[in-house]
This record gives C-alpha cells, sequence and structure tokens, in this order.
C-alpha cells in the first residue's frame, strides 16, 4: 500500500476527525431522542393511570354523596311537610348502610334560628348560627345541596364535612337546615386502597378551592386552601386534564391528573411524584448514557489509532524514501567507480547470468556491455575451464567468504568475443542485494 503524501495525511486526518465527529453526533442524537421518547411514554403511561383513578374516584364520590343526599333530601321533605311527625324508618335504612361503612357520624335537624332541634347521634341543644353551612341557606331559596367546608365539629371535636339542605317552609320563609356530618377519613381510607407510591397524593377540593378530603402517605390533613394552585387554574377551563406541578405544601413534583365530580362542586385529583413514577426511566437514562458514552470512546479510539497509523506510514514512507535516495546515491557512486575503474569488472547473479559489465570489461573483451548483459558468464570461460569454473564459484558462495582470488593455485584464461584466448588474474567477492546473491569478478589481462 502506498505511503500518503504530507498533504493526503492531512486530507485523511481531517476527513477521519469529520467522520468521527459525525458518527459521535449522531450517536447522542439518537440517544437524546431515545431517552426523550421514553421519557414521553412514561409520562403518558403516568397520566393514563392517574386519570384512570381519578375517574374511579370520581365515580366513588358520586355514589357516596348520592347516597348521603338521599337521606338529607329524604329529611329536608319531612321537616318541610306541616305538622307531620318525622317517619325515621326509611332514614334508619339508609343510615345503617352509611354508618357500617364509615361515611356518617351524625345527621340532624337545625331550626330557623340556627338551635339543634334534632340528632341521630350524641344530640346537644347548640347553636349553629354562626357556621357557613347555616349561613349560605338564609339568603337561597333553592333546593341547593351545599358541600361545606370541613369544620370541627360541636359534637364530636373531630373534623368533619357538613353536607346540608335547606328547609323551606310552606310560605317561602327560611325554616332551618338539614344536615349530615361526614367523615373526611371514608374518603383518604378509601384511597389507601390504591398504591399511589409513598409520595403520591388523592384529593377531594370544593370549587371553593378548599380541600374536602386528602391522602398522601400518612398525610390526611384536610382544609387547606388550593384556590391559587394549578389544579384550580386548570379546573376553572377543564372538566379534566393531566399537568406537572409541585406540590402547593410539600414540594414534591407529581404528574397530576384530575376530574370534576358530576352533579356537585368537587374536583378529584390524583397525583404520583415524578420521581417514583420514573425510577425506571432513569435507570434506563443511565444505561443509555453509559452505552453512548463508550461507543463515542471507541470511535474517538479508532480516530487516533487511524491517525497514528497513518503519521506512522508517512514517517516509514519518507524513512523508505531517504533509504532509496541514499541507495541510488551509493549505487550511482559504485557505478562512476566502475564505469571508471582501469580493470575489467563484472558481476553476475547466482545463475551466472552478467548484470553489470564496465567499459574496462567492454574493452578488454572486445564487446558491448548491451549486447552481454543478461547472457552467460560461460561465453568468456575457455570450455575445457567451464565446469571447474562454476565449481569454484559454487563453492565461494557456500564458503561465506567476502573476496577470494581466483588463479592463485592454477593459472587461468579468458576468452575475447573473438574467441581469442589470454591469461588473466581475477579476484571474486560476493555480497547480497534485495535478497539476490551477487558475485562480482576483477579481472586483469596479463598477457602482456
Amino acid at each position: 500500500m502506498k505511503a500518503p503524501t504530507p498533504l493526503l495525511g492531512r486530507q485523511l486526518h481531517a476527513a477521519i476527525a469529520a467522520v468521527a465527529f459525525l458518527l459521535i453526533g449522531a450517536l447522542w442524537l439518537v440517544t437524546v431522542y431515545l431517552v426523550d421518547t421514553d421519557l414521553a411514554d412514561e409520562t403518558r403511561a403516568a397520566y393514563k393511570a392517574n386519570a384512570n383513578l381519578a375517574r374511579a374516584f370520581e365515580e366513588h364520590t358520586v355514589r357516596t354523596l348520592r347516597s348521603i343526599d338521599q337521606i338529607v333530601h329524604f329529611l329536608e321533605l319531612q321537616a318541610e311537610r306541616p305538622g307531620s311527625k318525622l317517619d325515621t324508618t326509611e332514614f334508619e335504612r339508609v343510615n345503617s348502610i352509611l354508618k357500617g361503612r364509615g361515611v356518617i357520624t351524625n345527621f340532624g335537624m337545625v331550626n330557623e334560628h340556627g338551635n339543634m332541634v334534632w340528632a341521630s347521634e350524641n344530640f346537644k341543644p347548640i347553636n349553629v348560627a354562626d357556621r357557613d353551612h347555616f349561613k349560605v341557606h338564609i339568603e337561597n331559596d333553592g333546593h341547593l345541596l351545599d358541600i361545606g367546608k370541613p369544620v370541627i365539629s360541636r359534637f364530636t371535636g373531630k373534623s368533619t364535612i357538613i353536607v346540608s339542605r335547606r328547609i323551606t317552609r310552606p310560605d317561602g320563609s327560611f325554616g332551618g337546615i338539614v344536615y349530615a356530618s361526614v367523615d373526611p377519613a371514608y374518603f383518604s381510607t378509601f384511597y389507601r386502597q390504591v398504591d399511589l407510591g409513598s409520595k403520591g397524593v388523592a384529593v377531594v377540593v370544593g370549587r371553593d378551592g378548599i380541600v374536602r378530603a386528602r391522602q398522601s402517605g400518612s398525610n390526611e390533613v384536610v382544609g387547606q386552601d388550593l384556590a391559587q394552585t394549578p389544579l384550580m387554574r386548570q379546573a376553572s377551563e377543564h372538566e379534566a386534564g393531566n399537568f406537572t406541578t409541585r406540590g402547593a405544601f410539600d414540594g414534591v413534583p407529581r404528574f397530576f391528573s384530575y376530574q370534576s365530580v358530576r352533579g356537585y362542586p368537587l374536583i378529584v385529583g390524583v397525583g404520583t411524584a415524578r420521581g417514583e413514577v420514573l425510577t425506571g426511566h432513569f435507570v434506563r437514562k443511565n444505561n443509555y448514557y453509559s452505552a453512548a458514552a463508550l461507543a463515542s470512546l471507541a470511535i474517538v479510539t479508532s480516530a487516533a489509532l487511524a491517525m497514528a497509523l497513518i503519521r506512522r506510514r508517512r514517517r516509514e514512507a519518507h524513512s523508505r524514501e531517504h533509504a532509496d535516495l541514499e541507495l541510488r546515491e551509493s549505487e550511482a557512486r559504485c557505478a562512476s567507480i566502475v564505469e571508471s575503474a582501469m580493470d575489467a569488472i563484472v558481476t553476475v547473479d547466482d545463475r551466472h547470468r552478467i548484470v553489470i559489465f564496465n567499459r574496462a570489461a567492454e574493452r578488454l573483451f572486445g564487446c558491448s556491455a548491451t549486447e552481454v548483459v543478461g547472457q552467460f558468464l560461460d561465453r568468456f570461460i575457455p570450455e575445457r575451464m567451464r565446469k571447474t569454473h562454476r565449481g569454484h564459484i559454487e563453492a565461494f558462495g557456500r564458503s561465506g567468504a567476502s573476496t577470494r582470488n581466483l588463479g592463485a593455485l592454477n593459472p587461468i584464461s579468458a576468452l575475447r568475443s573473438n574467441g581469442e584466448e589470454f591469461p588473466i588474474e581475477a579476484s571474486i567477492s560476493q555480497d547480497t542485494r534485495n535478497g539476490q546473491r551477487l558475485y562480482t569478478v576483477i579481472i586483469r589481462d596479463i598477457s602482456e
């Protein structure tokens, strides 16, 4: 493989760096896309699950309120009949069901002055004229079912939600109220049956923004004001929806879904902690980023190795070029010396074919180098000596000696191109070039 030139090497470096940059960029774009897609999928799944729970809680709330209203409305009708005696048969039937479920703690009737005139449990002659659930009906002459804010019961001393209706006399005047006292813990107990996580929350909020029931871990505190929260802003525009928000009281980020309660001024909301919902996503996110980082490192390492290989080949090519140049210069010097030598110099390969034939050899043998290069050396050796000569050359090659005088023991002769035989002195040397053994003979005519 041909080594790159300096300019080509720089271009290859730039190309490798560009490809590595594009690969890493594409890798991280895909990674970010996968992470974002996974987050979006998890978020949609959380909203869907929460929305389903909100609808289920809404249906439960509607059924519960309808059961409560059945008794309150029954009491209202009984109270509005002039001179009628309270028939408790139907009341006792429904009341026993609701009390068995832990929904109702008390039913009662209050006259137009706010004085308690009857209660199903723990009757006390108290006055509730200062309570919102009483005052709301004084000026309202309709058949409004009011679901009051949580208050501390004057009977039990515990938090309670008063569900009440107005008693209207035949002449249309205000005759007091009938009510049911609802335990907020009933809703939170029901919500605990669903696993919302350690920081999840389920809540029932009035349209006034006041919490009627709430379950978050072990926290069941009610009565908080959510009027300025995203929940109330969203609910003022849409009957149902989803959004992400921080808890108004604990600051926990949550996926939140809500559903308006049909026929009642209430909103049911379900929130799951973002950190708990996305636990699996965060694990996958770390895995995606770790894999992308390792792949990026592999790309950078590969690019660096490729660049290092190119630099190495450039250095090797430069070294070879320098060595080749020195070799050519050396060969040129040797050729100049050989050509200008006074003695004939002939070089043959290991098959005894002539590869060098200098000018002195041309003069000595009477032929040009062009004629003899590539020919066998035997043409210049008398036929009677050729076999012996070949044996001496092969023995010399096997000996490993670098030089030897020929004819030291017996005189030797050579043939000119015209067939003339003449005595010579000769010395032979051997070396190896590019894996090929060469023999060089220096010849001198001793006939004169």
